[in-house]
């Protein structure tokens, strides 16, 4: 992740973090457990915007997941319920630019190829440098908001069924780009990824109580492999190095609910693990704020490998 460019972005990413920090304890809940419901990915129906990122993962915090801003609210004629808590939604924007001695100048490409200064000055792409710039804004959940107009949102669903031979597939595609480790199947009751031999072990399906369950699991340990020095090179730790740990665990959480949401594969069944090392994230999260997004941008870059997706940050 870029850093803030300025005192007050540190300030604005403070703030942000602070308040997700406050959802979860107020929720009792980690926001990547489930996030999505029966097929409702986590958006704005107005604008018609689907969530990304941690934002798709903020949203499993909320039974229906819709969201809304104030002005949205107030056009359809619905009205906030007092003492609604907001959930804050990240904002990126980035700004290209190319450095002069020690000056940093402002570029744009108008035609999406030949990149210029304001005064006309052409410039390669090899010299193009990006920043970027964290905001967030704040929605508002269907939930709190009073009326009836906002019914009109509400789709009619079917639950979704889970897309068990595209997971079987998309993982065994990947392992063979390499953008995972090997997958060794029937290795005793615990599930790992092993990097000093870049192997994960699984036990047998059979030994898990649901399909999802093995899935969920598995997809855990396929983004802790993409942190291999071969592929995205992360700073994994091990077990006894508790922070670097967690922080890894936080990554491998995130991405693998990612990727269930992908393919409609439910993974409660890891919600009372995640619940365990709630306390220990806070306490990372309250010690590092700038770990939320930095983790769940690392989390959606591991998932791009494995789906094989061009990085969009």
């Amino acid at each position: 992740m870029a850093a803030p460019t300025k005192k007050t972005s540190r300030a604005t990413l403070d703030n942000y973090v602070q308040k997700v920090l406050d959802l979860m304890e107020s929720k009792e809940k980690v926001f990547w457990v489930k996030p999505w419901k029966d097929g409702l990915l986590p958006q704005n129906p107005v604008t018609q915007n689907t969530y990304r990122g941690i934002n798709a993962l903020l949203g499993g915090l909320f039974e229906t997941p819709l969201f809304f801003t104030f002005n949205n609210v107030k056009s359809f004629g619905g009205k906030v319920k007092k003492g609604s808590k907001a959930l804050p939604i990240v904002c990126y924007k980035t700004s290209a630019f190319v450095e002069r001695g020690n000056k940093k100048v402002s570029v744009f490409s108008p035609n999406g190829s030949k990149w210029m200064d304001k005064k006309g000055q052409s410039y390669q792409s090899k010299d193009i440098q990006t920043r970027f710039f964290f905001n967030y804004k704040s929605v508002f959940n269907f939930e709190d908001i009073e009326g009836d107009e906002k019914e009109q949102f509400l789709p009619q669903l079917e639950k979704p069924q889970p897309k068990i031979e595209q997971a079987e597939k998309l993982l065994s595609d990947a392992v063979e780009r390499r953008a995972i480790a090997p997958i060794k199947v029937g290795y005793g009751d615990k599930a790992c990824y092993i990097p000093s031999i870049d192997k994960i072990k699984m036990p047998k399906m059979e030994l898990f109580n649901q399909r999802e369950e093995y899935y969920s699991t598995v997809f855990h340990e396929a983004i802790h492999s993409t942190g291999h020095k071969s592929r995205l090179a992360r700073e994994m730790g091990a077990k006894w190095e508790s922070e670097k740990y967690s922080k890894e665990e936080l990554i491998a959480e995130m991405g693998a609910a990612l990727l269930c949401q992908q393919l409609n594969i439910s993974n409660e069944s890891t919600e009372r693990n995640s619940l365990h090392y709630l306390a220990s994230w806070l306490k990372v999260l309250k010690s590092e704020p700038q770990y939320l997004i930095e983790a769940s941008k690392k989390a959606h870059k591991a998932v791009q490998l494995i789906l094989n997706e061009q990085p969009n940050f």
